[in-house]
């Protein structure tokens, strides 16, 4: 019996369908931010929103660096298989998810108890391991697979970006337990936790890879 070869297609849609969630999810975070509603009161009552405001950066930051990292990836990425693409939607699965803690944590953080603003910041946080493992998860497929990546590809698009994930897993994680002592100051490292992933970022993983090697 002959063994079935899958055919590996064109990686643009992908691309293209993955930047369309993207946007929508990052779209999606402004309508959590209330417009002040109370007469001579405006400036109190946008102070008193500044949880949305943080939770809105927060969000909108980690979808921000969540999506250069899946660009990055897919600069070095020639040709897609199957399992790749169903490990891709299962990563915008969670994405898409992410407006939903994001107001639950803001209206925690404005109207809730110590307990609820835990359970806020436990959401939050968790579905940004959440999304760290799935993105670990595409990664390993790339790096078993270095017939998808254009030559040369296998180290910049496997090993960097998914070392630089592992690393940024590590401030989420810790604002779970920081949220019992201080559930504000889980907020504000959820808030500059992706400082850390730009600090770390190299602008050549945007660069459209036009190297010699690329066939």
């Amino acid at each position: 019996m002959t063994e079935r070869v899958e055919r590996l297609a064109e990686s643009g849609r992908i691309e293209g369908f993955s930047d369309g969630v993207f946007a929508i999810a990052i779209t999606l975070l402004v309508l959590d931010l209330r417009v002040p509603d109370e007469r001579g009161g405006f400036a109190h009552q946008l102070g008193h929103e500044w949880p949305s405001y943080v939770a809105y950066f927060a969000a909108f930051a980690a979808i921000g660096v969540v999506w250069l990292t899946h660009h990055g990836l897919f600069t070095w990425i020639d040709r897609v298989d199957t399992r790749l693409t169903v490990l891709n939607l299962g990563h915008l699965l969670l994405i898409g998810l992410v407006p939903f803690p994001t107001k639950v944590m803001s209206s925690a953080m404005r109207y809730g108890d110590h307990h609820d603003q835990f359970v806020a910041i436990a959401l939050f946080a968790g579905l940004g391991l959440a999304v760290s493992v799935s993105w670990y998860v595409v990664t390993s497929h790339v790096r078993r697979h270095p017939e998808l990546l254009v030559a040369g590809g296998l180290r910049r698009a496997g090993g960097e970006l998914q070392q630089r994930e592992l690393t940024a897993m590590l401030p989420g994680a810790a604002s779970i337990p920081l949220a019992l002592w201080s559930p504000v100051a889980a907020l504000l490292l959820n808030a500059v936790t992706p400082a850390l992933y730009f600090a770390g970022f190299r602008t050549k993983m945007l660069q459209p890879n036009t190297s010699s090697e690329k066939p």
